[in-house]
């Protein structure tokens, strides 16, 4: 039971009727509660959310949904998903795995399930094997350093559980699309994505995150990811969410050795976006790359918060992210790198830059770099600014207009980063999205 009552749930309720009744689990969400209580709302004093305020969270009054009714799901993805072709795709409504609508779906593209491919909904396993999650679910990213990633853990139920065996290879896309529909009033949702990767395993994954209609929507996910040695993942996720919801995203990463992660976000959507990216390079010789870009406006605000621990020797990070800011959209950027004393010959690259298309648009930018060790190789920059006049001035003396010349500088802008994602499908879904958002902009 909840001690502090004056502290909002946001609809969770603790004791809610939820799947899989193990003892671990039921400590789990007990242990999630209490680190919620204790950690309480992150306001100003607390440092890492001193940028971003979630006060204005509390005063809609939210209730806890689990599934729900899509119609026209395939308009749906079609105008608010990332475009992949010849991907399986798996649709999520309000955090719950949806049968018929991911078979409708995959009959109208004529994709088939990858082979080898263990994907089931979290509730399921959770319920007939409880133990396969003993020891990964609850215990990679540490909630009790993570508000509402605690909150989410308090009410473990929905979401899914993606297994990829030793040595098995799938390169076909997995395209999981999160729809949310508030159903004529602000719903909360708590959903967990959870991946497990065997020894020289390698997944192709993909996100997106979008509305189905207009109303609030507070999305609370959390995804905890382990790879073991030599597994390689490639992932992108896509928040394009209406501009009354919310989205926030606690993620960790833990890599074993010669592990390789590709992950590239695009945030788009959403009045409020948080996202907070973690990632443990556990094993000698892993690697990541994290990366990704943001385009916001009118009064919308992203929080991109990302911490690698360097924690053994012989690991690579780098990340680049780019955004650009319009109207009285604001962003921020914090980047942690940590490196462990026994963390030597390490290789930890950040930057940030932020292009500030208007007067009223902000950016804050926290990086940090801790070292422990002596021979490492670790750099970290940031920049913000407005449009190069120099070279609008070149494109407009060529006989371009000046939007279509904005809008080129833009692109160009947004796409460099873009086209570090790896996987050639996920990069042109990628920079397909980031176009079309240019060009409604522009309308």
């Amino acid at each position: 039971m909840m001690k502090n009552a004056a502290l909002p749930l946001f609809g969770c309720d603790h004791d809610a009727d939820v799947p899989g009744q193990a003892a671990w689990l039921s400590d789990l969400r007990r242990l999630g509660m209490e680190a919620y209580e204790k950690q309480g709302l992150p306001g100003r004093r607390s440092e890492r959310w001193k940028y971003t305020q979630v006060r204005d969270l509390t005063r809609l009054d939210w209730a806890l949904i689990r599934g729900g009714a899509v119609e026209g799901v395939d308009s749906v993805i079609a105008n608010h998903a990332l475009a992949l072709e010849q991907t399986w795709t798996v649709v999520l409504v309000n955090g719950c795995y949806d049968e018929a609508l991911t078979r409708s779906v995959n009959l109208s593209s004529a994709c088939e399930r990858p082979d080898g491919l263990d994907l089931r909904p979290l509730g399921q396993v959770m319920v007939q094997e409880p133990a396969t999650l003993e020891g990964l679910l609850g215990h990679l990213l540490p909630y009790h350093e993570h508000p509402f990633a605690a909150l989410n853990t308090s009410v473990l139920a929905d979401g899914l559980f993606v297994r990829v065996p030793d040595n098995v290879v799938i390169d076909v896309p997995v395209h999981v699309v999160a729809i949310y529909t508030g159903e004529g009033q602000a719903r909360s949702v708590q959903p967990r994505l959870v991946l497990d990767l065997g020894r020289n395993a390698r997944l192709v994954i993909a996100e997106s995150h979008v509305s189905a209609d207009e109303h609030p929507v507070f999305a609370n996910w959390v995804r905890e990811t382990r790879m073991a040695e030599g597994s390689s993942l490639d992932h992108v996720v896509l928040q394009n969410m209406n501009g009354a919801s919310t989205w926030f995203m606690a993620g960790q990463s833990t890599l074993a050795d010669s592990a390789s992660l590709d992950s590239f976000s695009v945030l788009t959507g959403a009045r409020l976006s948080r996202s907070d990216l973690c990632v443990e390079l556990a094993g000698q010789g892993a690697s990541a790359l994290v990366n990704g870009v943001y385009a916001v406006g009118h009064e919308q605000h992203v929080d991109t918060t990302t911490f690698m621990d360097h924690a053994v020797a012989g690991c690579t990070s780098n990340q680049v992210w780019k955004g650009v800011l319009d109207s009285n959209g604001r962003g921020v950027f914090q980047g942690r790198v940590l490196v462990r004393r026994d963390a030597q010959q390490t290789d930890g690259q950040q930057l940030h830059k932020a292009l500030m298309l208007s007067r009223g648009a902000e950016v804050d930018t926290k990086p940090e770099l801790m070292i422990y060790a002596d021979d490492v190789k670790c750099s970290h920059g940031a920049a913000a600014g407005a449009l190069d006049e120099e070279a609008l001035f070149y494109l407009r003396a060529r006989g371009i207009p000046d939007d279509v010349a904005r809008s080129l500088l833009i692109e160009g802008f947004l796409d460099e980063a873009a086209v570090m994602v790896r996987n050639p499908a996920l990069q042109a879904a990628v920079l397909k999205h980031i176009h079309a958002w240019l060009g409604a902009r522009g309308q």
